[in-house]
């Protein structure tokens, strides 16, 4: 194991003294310094030739501390027990490093074993320090401490000042970008920008700011310093007056504080909390169901007269018609201003063959000819007429046309439905969208006999603890229909329809009583044979009472609204011996006739059977009749529209007293 090194330390320092002599300072200096010594074996004889791995390293101290500069392993080559070897051949020596190092030890590890005794470097290989210092190749090896003050002059330098004309001369222009820190900066005097601008996140002023114009997103403070902004000045001095609003020069704007024009006039459901409106949507409907000539030149002619109700804030128009061949079809509108040319909704109205139109026009959807803007703040009270005029023959074999084309009275379809709609700002009454709760009376205007009249219109319902009092009939139309007045000779009256047998609808006061409330028809089939059967329903004249019972076509009816019913029956039997009639209520029968014919008769005979009495809801109801005897058997004669035979009427009369 080889176990020390003899190393030549005085021809080592020779060595890297003459590598880095002046005499080569043209040249780069070298980044490596030879070192030799002999290798001995533990006995003290020369190691044997080979390669063996040396590292070399640098240190501050004889012992302790880290090494400042490494390098190896490195094969290095023994002969007689001598070697040679470069410094920094693996890692280079550099300059930085050596000056860092007051007195630098050089230390020898062979293979793994331990490092050998450390060596002092003489100055040999300080050469590498004095050749990189003469080129000053280095990056802050030099500071301003090793200069001496004045030792240089513009002359010792090979380049301008900022732009100056000599050599260390005044600079004449800072043509640059970054390169004074404002830390350098100070002004002694006003800065002129010679009308240009100054950008900046944020400034700060000790001063005044003068300014011909100030723009800003927001000031913070609380503007108490700000001079020339008019403040409001004055007081609202009469009684009852608020505060409208603020004038231009800087004084108050009073009004009433009922006075209605402070407020617009649709504005009183805002300020009630939309409880109260005077904003109305009216729908008045045109003469429906009148059929369109078929190609003979005249039109179909059908006319809505719209009352006055108010101007309009939005207008529509609603037209339906049906007919064989609507591309043959023309629609036109007469309004009140205009008789002669009008509006023409649609010409064609469709596709050939096709047999329904629907539409709504309105200021989105507009007429092919006319303007139906005209009329929002206008009133359309008047005659209105819808035209309908049709140009070819109607076919009544092709597919779809035979419910419509009647070549016996020369028609092609129908008007199924026309109207008007307009929503109105009225200044004659209001809407309560909500409870209304009244402490006294609530009466109409003067009737100009001194006494409270008008009318008095109620949707859902109404109670009254005190009674209701209304007054004398007035105009009574589409807008009063449904109101409620009192004749002197007919006493409570209600504005009702009065449909005539041609023409617009008509409207006439008439006695305030109930409407009828009931089912008649009957059995359209003969019954036969002995004992009681059921009257059948399967022929109906008229129903108007589904809200108050049910008639089942075998003859069952349900009670649906508790109440007096009234109850008529009638038939026409044959034959002899017993011929009864009888009303079932819920199995039992509460009405009966009883006839008996002579055994050996063979004869018609009339029956009839009638109640009136109450009926619970759910109660069941039947109408019996009974023969018996003889061949001839006719228990009921069947039914028919026109009266013969056989008829039941069912009834509702009114509530349950006290129930």
């Amino acid at each position: 194991m080889l176990t020390h090194i003899i190393s030549r330390a005085s021809t080592l320092l020779a060595m890297v003294a003459l590598v880095a002599a002046p005499a080569m300072a043209s040249a780069a200096t070298p980044g490596t310094a030879t070192v030799e010594g002999a290798l001995l074996s533990s006995g003290g004889a020369p190691a044997a030739d080979g390669e063996y791995d040396l590292s070399f390293a640098l240190y501050a101290a004889a012992t302790g501390g880290t090494a400042a500069w490494s390098d190896g392993p490195m094969k290095v080559m023994v002969k007689g027990g001598r070697f040679s070897a470069a410094l920094g051949a693996g890692k280079a020596l550099d300059a930085k490093t050596l000056a860092t190092l007051a007195t630098p030890f050089l230390g020898v590890t062979v293979g793994t074993d331990p490092e050998l005794p450390r060596q002092p470097v003489r100055s040999a290989p300080y050469a590498v320090l004095a050749g990189s210092a003469e080129a000053l190749a280095c990056t802050g090896c030099v500071s301003g401490d090793q200069i001496a003050n004045g030792a240089i002059a513009a002359a010792k330098l090979g380049f301008n000042f900022a732009g100056s004309s000599t050599k260390g001369g005044p600079a004449l222009d800072l043509a640059c970008s970054g390169c004074v820190n404002v830390a350098e900066l100070k002004f002694d005097a006003d800065v002129d920008l010679g009308g240009n601008s100054i950008k900046a996140g944020n400034g700060t002023f000790s001063g005044d700011v003068s300014a011909k114009s100030v723009t800003a997103t927001s000031f913070v403070g609380d503007g108490s310093k700000l001079t020339g902004i008019k403040t409001p000045a004055g007081t609202c001095s009469k009684p009852g007056e608020v505060v409208k609003g603020i004038k231009a020069d800087g004084t108050l704007e009073c009004v009433a504080a009922l006075d209605p024009s402070a407020l617009p006039k649709d504005g009183i459901d805002e300020i009630s909390n939309g409880l109260i409106g005077n904003q109305f949507v009216d729908t008045i409907a045109g003469q429906a169901g009148l059929a369109i000539p078929d190609n003979t030149g005249a039109d179909a002619n059908s006319e809505l007269t719209f009352p006055d109700i108010g101007l309009a804030q939005d207008f529509e128009l609603t037209v339906e018609i049906s007919n064989t061949d609507l591309s043959t079809v023309a629609l036109t509108v007469l309004p009140p201003d205009d008789k002669k040319t009008g509006w023409t909704l649609c010409d064609p109205c469709g596709d050939k063959d096709s047999k329904s139109y629907k539409k709504t026009f309105n200021k989105s959807t507009l007429p092919k000819s006319g303007d139906l803007a005209a009329w929002i703040n206008a009133n359309p009270k008047g005659l209105w007429n819808l035209k309908v005029l049709d140009t070819s023959y109607c076919i009544p074999q092709a597919p779809g046309n035979a419910a419509l084309c009647d070549t016996i009275a020369k028609t092609d379809g129908k008007i199924i439905a026309w109207s008007i709609k307009i929503q109105t700002l009225s200044n004659k009454k209001v809407s309560a969208n909500g409870d209304v709760y009244v402490d006294g009376k609530i009466w109409g205007k003067d009737n100009g006999h001194g006494k409270p009249g008008g009318d008095l219109q109620v949707g859902a319902g109404l109670v009254a603890a005190g009674g209701i009092k209304v007054g004398a009939p007035g105009t009574c139309d589409a807008v009063h229909l449904g109101t409620l007045a009192w004749s002197t000779k007919y006493g409570l009256v209600v504005c009702n329809t009065n449909p005539p047998k041609t023409g617009p609808m008509q409207y006439a006061w008439t006695v305030a009583r109930s409407r009828p409330v009931s089912f008649q028809g009957g059995c359209k089939s003969h019954s036969q044979g002995s004992g009681w059967a059921d009257y059948c329903l399967d022929g109906v004249e008229w129903n108007d009472a589904e809200d108050y019972f049910t008639v089942n076509a075998n003859g069952t009816i349900t009670v649906k609204i508790s109440g007096h019913y009234r109850m008529f029956f009638y038939a026409i039997q044959h034959g002899c011996g017993s011929q009864n009639l009888q009303f079932l209520v819920n199995g039992s029968y509460k009405a009966y006739s009883h006839n008996i014919a002579p055994s050996a008769s063979n004869q018609w005979h009339q029956a009839e059977l009638e109640f009136n009495g109450p009926l619970m809801a759910g109660d069941s109801v039947k109408v019996q009749a009974y023969h018996d005897g003889c061949g001839n058997q006719y228990q009921w004669h069947s039914w028919n529209s026109g009266g013969a035979h056989s008829r039941f009427r069912l009834e509702y009369e009114g509530p349950m007293a006290g129930k």
